[in-house]
């Protein structure tokens, strides 16, 4: 038994086949390999720019924290010469009333 042969019997029919191969093909080839290439490289890109914002946060956040503590500082200080000059007055007001 013979193998059954592809006859393209037409012109038109061989120029399509060829473009196919010569012209279509090697683009998706090509295609393919840039996707992979510039995809792995925004998957880099991607993750170095987490990690700058992450260093960004921390060190926003680290301010903060300080500069919490700084004002949460002053408040107690305040306070306590708040309640300070309230003593004072209260023992003002003793020794002005007994005389």
């Amino acid at each position: 038994m013979k193998k059954p042969q592809i006859r393209f019997r037409s012109f038109y029919a061989k120029l399509v086949i060829m473009f196919l191969f010569m012209g279509l093909i090697p683009f998706l080839l090509m295609g393919m390999l840039i996707y992979n290439v510039y995809s792995n490289t925004m998957y880099e890109n991607i993750l170095g720019n987490f990690s700058m914002t992450d260093q960004i946060m921390a060190k926003n956040i680290s301010d903060l924290i300080t500069e919490i503590a700084d004002i949460f500082i002053r408040v107690v200080f305040l306070i306590m010469i708040i309640f300070m000059s309230c003593l004072k007055i209260r023992e003002c007001l003793k020794q002005g009333g007994m005389q």
